[in-house]
């Protein structure tokens, strides 16, 4: 019985911190609320203060829980990628029919621009850097692993400026509407790694 209700209570726990993550990237931040979070969730507003003491916090819970799926998605990339390559295939992996997979790199650059056009640093999220780098530390880890010489400023370097540049990519595909394919999605990303690995031989 005990772990039947563990297990309960994990779903609930999970179902409230996708539908904050669901509503920020349908809507943006300013849609973010507990009545509509616990509404999305199927739960009260109570309920949702019974698992999270802020409304920031399941979004955390879900940054991190979507980075410990990336480093795994990671691992099981095939040898001999670079790092744009494997940035391609995180990105391109996570485009079908239906749009997005929810906890993909994709949907956290989404969320990273969803807070740029509402000027809103990681701090509006509750979150000490502590707790940032402790969230981060999945991905770090399975990138050294994967990259042995590279240490972790070289790692986050590399994020923000591949991650970064393809994801206007998806920006860009998202613009595309609801007829758009995961095709041309990844042509754009495809295309976005090509502009960022030639960045080094552009010349005046």
């Amino acid at each position: 019985m005990t772990g039947l209700r563990d297990k309960k209570k994990q779903a609930t726990h999970t179902a409230i911190a996708e539908s904050a993550a669901n509503i920020v990237l349908r809507e943006g931040f300013d849609a973010l609320t507990v009545a509509a979070v616990a509404d999305a969730a199927g739960v009260s507003p109570r309920t949702f203060h019974n698992y999270f003491s802020s409304l920031e916090e399941p979004l955390v819970d879900f940054i991190a829980g979507t980075f410990a799926v990336i480093a795994e998605d990671i691992r099981a990339l095939p040898t001999g990628l670079d790092m744009l390559d494997v940035l391609e295939r995180l990105l391109g992996d996570a485009l079908s029919d239906d749009g997005v997979e929810l906890y993909s790199l994709s949907t956290l650059l989404a969320i990273g621009q969803a807070m740029e056009m509402q000027h809103r640093g990681p701090s509006a999220l509750g979150a000490d850097e502590e707790t940032a780098r402790a969230a981060a530390a999945p991905i770090i880890t399975a990138f050294q692993e994967r990259f042995p010489s590279m240490d972790e400023f070289d790692i986050l370097v590399a994020l923000q400026a591949g991650a970064g540049g393809i994801g206007h990519a998806l920006h860009i595909y998202d613009e595309l509407g609801p007829d758009r394919t995961p095709e041309q999605g990844r042509a754009l990303i495809a295309r976005a790694v090509r502009v960022v690995r030639g960045i080094g031989k552009l010349r005046a």
